[in-house]
């Protein structure tokens, strides 16, 4: 049976730089047998897309097309990308400069590749932003647990773990 109708979920949505979201397909009927689609973005400097997981790349306005060819059916979602707020830059800048405890603590720092955290005796959540505020990793690490920067490109990056903010220098 062909696709009669495609809807996408969000049909609009604001996003900030470095965001991420996957977007939801509702297909008619739900017993169509071709479900494949054809993603593309209007502007991919804005937010790019593949197979229906959107990244928000730079600041402005896009549409995301998700296109069945056997039936002709498709659907769009706007999608306008902002700078992360200069509140949230103040913000970070603030927590890193009240960091004056020494637990936990980042080591070896700088790095090359790997990096761990002494000071923590359980398993705790950790937020790794780049310097500009976009979040880059979210989950838990357990103490002695290597967590891998070798992927990213040279630079400071900020790592939110219990209530403090360690700067990190990725060589």
């Amino acid at each position: 049976m062909l696709m009669r109708s495609l809807q996408l979920t969000p049909m609009n949505v604001s996003l900030f730089v470095g965001d991420t979201l996957r977007l939801s397909t509702r297909i008619s009927p739900t017993t169509t047998i071709d479900r494949h689609l054809e993603w593309s973005s209007t502007s991919p400097e804005v937010a790019a897309v593949r197979n229906g997981e959107v990244t928000a790349v730079g600041e402005g306005s896009t549409i995301i097309t998700a296109y069945n060819p056997k039936s002709g059916c498709y659907a769009t979602c706007d999608i306008t990308v902002h700078k992360v707020p200069l509140a949230q830059y103040a913000d970070i800048a603030t927590a890193v400069e009240s960091n004056t405890g020494e637990t936990p603590m980042a080591y070896p720092n700088p790095t090359s590749g790997y990096f761990f955290l002494e000071g923590i005796a359980h398993p705790v959540e950790v937020r790794l932003y780049t310097i500009t505020g976009n979040l880059l990793f979210h989950g838990p690490v357990a103490p002695q647990e290597a967590i891998d920067l070798s992927s990213l490109r040279a630079g400071v990056y900020l790592l939110h773990c219990q209530g403090k903010i360690l700067r990190l220098v990725r060589q």
